[in-house]
């Protein structure tokens, strides 16, 4: 598509181009290469006449301004900056007001909710879900409302109908395989792995995170591998298998420059440490990971970083108060 439009100079050509270069660098798990061309997208992109309702060429796909934006900002999310991320989604929804384009609305809705999840913002997250499905269900966006009632049904698993919410969950889950969108399931099978350990079936969840990751090296999709073996370790028999798959996680996320990945692992790892009298090296890991961070000072996994290395002390030993569990 860039070939053409270097050859051609069509802006269309140019913004479909580094649109579909940026989307698929983020599922791939390279962030730095995605939010390059997701910028350029955005720089291009112009709602009075890339919009699908003014132009034909879009007209039948999710508005592409948007998507830019969305995705945009979850990679930034993913690479360490909670703040200008969520200005970037809060940007992806103005647009998709503006154009006055439901589907890009209820599908802006989903993608919030999904943003939220992966900052732990569980009712934001539930928040922007109820809104997809409302309007998903009025307009008959059936895959929108199934994918927002996945968060729906996480909030729903925790406060205590497991049941009702795994379904809803799973059914997601379901449809994604059905209709070959692949892309979706690493990040989904993590969180569904997450919740059936929250509700004590963690063999269903590690078991969901191995058929995960083996979907992630089969397709490619490799923008949650850090974080499902993240997830594999707070689901882990041992401590032995925790920290291995801990230092698994810090690894991939290193190597993909996923900040967010490396913070969030580092901290399990510098708990389960410190748990075993390892004070030391888990407030260096720690601190390391921390010291990184400009901004987002006031999200959860900031601050859970941020008061376990209060409970570390100075590292030399002496903690402040008691390390809680591992996992």
């Amino acid at each position: 598509m860039l070939a053409i439009a270097e050859a051609t100079r069509d802006r269309a050509f140019f913004l479909t181009g580094h649109h579909t270069l940026g989307v698929a660098s983020f599922y791939g798990g390279e962030f730095e290469t995605a939010l390059r061309h997701l910028e350029r997208g955005v720089e291009l992109y112009d709602p009075q006449v890339h919009s699908p309702m003014r132009s034909p060429a879009f007209r039948h796909h999710l508005d592409t301004g948007v998507s830019c934006r969305m995705h945009g900002g979850w990679a930034l999310w993913v690479l360490g900056y909670p703040s200008r991320a969520t200005e970037w989604m809060q940007a992806a929804m103005e647009v998709a007001r503006s154009i006055d384009h439901p589907f890009s609305v209820a599908h802006c809705h989903r993608f919030m909710a999904l943003f939220h999840q992966s900052r732990r913002e569980r009712d934001r997250s539930q928040e922007q879900a109820e809104q997809a499905v409302a309007l998903a269900t009025v307009h008959g966006f059936s895959a929108v409302r199934s994918s927002a009632n996945f968060h729906r049904g996480r909030a729903m698993a925790e406060d205590g109908r497991a049941e009702d919410g795994l379904a809803l969950m799973r059914a997601w889950v379901a449809a994604c395989q059905q209709i070959r969108s692949e892309c979706l399931l690493p990040a989904d099978r993590a969180w569904l792995a997450e919740t059936y350990g929250r509700v004590g079936r963690s063999r269903d969840g590690r078991d969901l995170v191995q058929e995960a990751l083996a979907a992630a090296t089969e397709s490619g999709n490799h923008y949650w591998t850090a974080d499902l073996y993240r997830v594999r370790g707070t689901l882990a028999e041992s401590e032995k298998d925790a920290e291995a798959s801990f230092v698994e996680a810090i690894a991939i996320a290193q190597r993909q420059r996923a900040k967010s990945f490396e913070l969030r692992a580092a901290t399990h790892l510098s708990r389960l440490w410190a748990g075993q009298g390892k004070t030391r090296e888990a407030h260096a890991l720690l601190a390391e990971a921390y010291a990184w961070f400009t901004e987002g000072f006031d999200t959860a996994d900031l601050k859970d970083a941020g008061a376990l290395l209060a409970e570390l002390g100075d590292g030399r030993g002496k903690t402040r108060g008691t390390v809680a569990a591992a996992t």
